[in-house]
């Protein structure tokens, strides 16, 4: 159970709103929030066909974070996983370790989510977070608005309007962990044209131990550039944007058998395109256009058996892995065709005949999983408002990925995903009804066409009360890796060279995929009630859920064990809380709660990231000299095993000289446990700081 913890933040704030305080309006309450992305249709809070979390940059920036997973924190029923300093598993409502490939991530409309390999690169996200605007978590399958992988959340960065961000900004943070991070922006206009640029670097040395006493390599060093402009015509905008992430980031490298760590390089390019034209005042029309090119590179030498690397060992696993298995045990196979017993008497009269090295001898080289990914989006939203009553927004689009990687999939790999969708909302009475549907074909993947509906009324109680009934399916399809992989791994500058003469050759295991998945499917049932109360200043957006979840791929694809399949279902039934009260200009908190129950047939759908409580709070008040004081606690009973504390608090102070803005931060963040992730079914890592308490400082100047 969430302890006590929680309740005492709340008296801290009670106690403290009886100090002086300024009759500056610091801390504002906003009465009818707007969002956009649960429809593509700007919408009342009240009017929305699901919960929607909503995070600003005065929230980032008073809690003192400097991570976009770790903001995920503030958002009820989302589990974040840390595998290591540089690499996070984050999960909504899904207790899979893998449970990122379900959930859509957008920056101003486009998306980082890595289709072709299922992957979200949390540690190189192309985006700074001071440059973030706002970000909302829409919490329930959105599949009908944004396509497939949006099987359980979406996650929306919303970025500064250039026009907004003017001015030069400087800052400098660090801290524990040998934590360095600077960052410079700049806005300003030419013409027509508003811009804001980025450039920032960071770097960190993760933690510190694993379990076992091993060093834990996951040190982060990356250098971002980002650049939005917007330029204004009559009755259109043209929103353009270029990022760049360039860096490195270490591991540990899990091949057993390896001489030298591996370092991930990191090169990755994105270009967001959107021009929205106004028809007139009920018709507009946007064409959006981005493309995002990734390229990783990741080496390393290894040592294996000469006899491995043959062209007759290979033949042997590909026919008959049992018989390979049973030869590299140094038995005698049998029980299988003669044609497997030919194969397995040419894999003894080779390694007979194998000398300096002999079949036994192990061979030295490098081997690496290098992979290049570029993906281009082109869509053309239509947005009508009919009548006072009645608006929808309707669009066509594509998505084209192609794969680089010789090493996971043999080389180079394209694929087509081709979707429509509609968004309707429709106001009647004391009701608004939400209906949406969204149509996908893709090639090559899978040959399905997919329908993901949802539907959702919600009742007006009064102007300020609102209940919610939502129904909603939604489909996940196998990415390329799970449906098509052909993982081989090539050895080059093998020492000694085979038979003299060969320094490069295939490892004889190969991972193949069978090409028979079909896609995952969930069907959510959702309850829900948002209120605003004007008269405390206060919000609470209460849910209750029932989710079925069927067809799916629970498996943590290893290369020696690499068997996806259909076979898991899951039911998740739960609720949340979430509460925000700013009772004074000066004081304001928040409350976050969830209650999850799992129950599934397999372990990493059942229990790796499911946690049956979890939560947040935090309080913050600000005193008359601008300077504000924070307190935050976040708590998980249950993140790959172990239970996840975290205290935080935050000393902010903002001085003025002329038109100069000083802004200094202190930041004391307490761990209470060390912190757990599963590698398999029956293996959990720890990852150890030397020190579980850490401090940080931050000093930004605006002019």
């Amino acid at each position: 159970m969430i302890n006590n913890k929680i309740i005492i933040l709340a008296i801290i704030s009670l106690g403290v709103s009886q100090l002086a305080h300024s009759a500056e309006d610091d801390f504002t309450f906003e009465e009818d929030v707007k969002v956009y992305s649960p429809t593509k249709l700007n919408q009342s809070l009240h009017d929305t066909p699901a919960s929607v979390t909503v995070i600003t940059h005065k929230d980032i920036k008073k809690l003192g974070l400097k991570n976009i997973a770790e903001v995920m924190r503030l958002v009820p029923g989302m589990a974040v996983g840390v595998t290591t300093g540089n690499n996070y598993q984050l999960a909504y409502l899904n207790p899979s370790i893998g449970a990122t490939r379900r959930m859509q991530v957008l920056i101003d409309g486009m998306s980082i989510y890595r289709a072709g390999f299922s992957r979200i690169q949390w540690a190189n996200i192309p985006v700074h977070i001071n440059d973030i605007e706002q970000i909302e978590v829409t919490r329930s399958p959105s599949s009908s608005a944004y396509g497939s992988n949006s099987f359980e959340a979406v996650i929306n960065i919303i970025t500064k309007h250039p026009g907004d961000n003017q001015g030069t900004y400087a800052e400098i943070y660090g801290g524990s962990i040998n934590t360095k991070e600077a960052y410079i922006g700049h806005g300003g206009t030419l013409r027509d044209t508003n811009y804001h640029f980025t450039i920032s670097h960071k770097e960190n040395d993760g933690y510190d131990k694993r379990d076992d006493g091993e060093n834990r390599r996951d040190e982060t060093d990356l250098d971002s550039f980002n650049l939005r402009a917007t330029t204004q015509f009559e009755n259109a905008v043209f929103d353009y944007q270029v990022t760049a992430v360039k860096g490195v980031l270490t591991l540990n490298n899990s091949d057993p058998a390896r001489i030298s760590n591996s370092d991930q390089y990191v090169e990755d390019y994105s270009v967001n395109l959107n021009y929205d034209h106004s028809l007139n005042a009920n018709h507009s029309i946007k064409f959006h256009l981005d493309s995002v090119d990734g390229k990783h590179e990741e080496e390393w030498t290894t040592s294996y058996l000469a006899l491995l690397f043959t062209d007759e060992m290979r033949a042997m696993h590909l026919a008959n892995p049992s018989y390979a298995s049973t030869i590299l045990a140094g038995g005698m196979p049998s029980g299988g065709s003669a044609a497997d017993d030919q194969l397995a008497q040419a894999v003894f009269i080779r390694a007979a005949g194998m000398t300096n090295p002999g079949a036994l001898d192990n061979v030295v080289g490098e081997i690496n999983e290098d992979l290049r990914e570029r993906r281009t989006t082109f869509s053309i939203e239509d947005t009508y408002v009919f009548s006072d009553s009645v608006r929808a927004v309707t669009g066509i689009g594509l998505d084209y990925n192609e794969l680089e990687s010789q090493t996971f999939i043999g080389g180079e790999a394209s694929f087509t995903k081709y979707f429509a969708f509609s968004n309707l909302e429709y106001s009647f009475s004391d009701f608004v009804l939400n209906a949406g549907v969204m149509i996908e074909k893709e090639d090559e993947v899978i040959n399905d066409t997919l329908v993901s509906p949802r539907l959702a009324l919600n009742y007006h109680l009064s102007q300020n009360d609102t209940f919610r009934f939502i129904v909603s399916k939604a489909y996940r399809t196998p990415d390329y890796m799970e449906q098509s992989r052909n993982w081989n791994y090539t050895m080059t500058g093998i020492t000694p060279a085979i038979d003299g003469t060969t320094t490069e050759a295939l490892f004889y295991f190969q991972a193949s995929a069978t090409n028979t998945l079909e896609p995952e499917e969930i069907l959510s049932k959702e309850i829900s009630y948002y209120g605003v109360f004007p008269s405390i200043k206060s919000s609470i957006d209460v849910k209750v859920f029932h989710i079925d979840s069927d067809n799916l791929i629970a498996q943590k694809l290893s290369f020696f064990n690499y068997n996806p399949d259909n076979l898991t279902n899951s039911k998740r039934r739960g609720g949340e809380l979430e509460f925000h009260i700013t009772p004074y200009s000066y004081l304001e908190a928040t409350l976050g709660y969830s209650y999850l129950d799992c129950e599934a047939n397999h372990q990493f759908e059942d229990s790796s990231l499911c946690s049956r409580h979890s939560g947040f709070a935090n309080t913050s008040y600000k005193f008359d000299n601008d300077l504000t004081l924070t307190a935050a606690y976040y708590v998980s009973d249950n993140i790959s095993g172990l239970p996840y504390h975290r205290t935080d608090f935050v000393v902010n102070k903002a001085t003025k000289v002329g038109s100069t803005i000083i802004d200094g931060s202190l930041i004391v963040r307490h761990y209470s446990e060390d912190h757990g992730f599963t590698v398999n079914e029956t293996t959990m890592i720890q990852n150890i700081y030397d020190d579980n308490t850490h401090f940080f400082a931050e000093l930004g100047v605006k002019f």
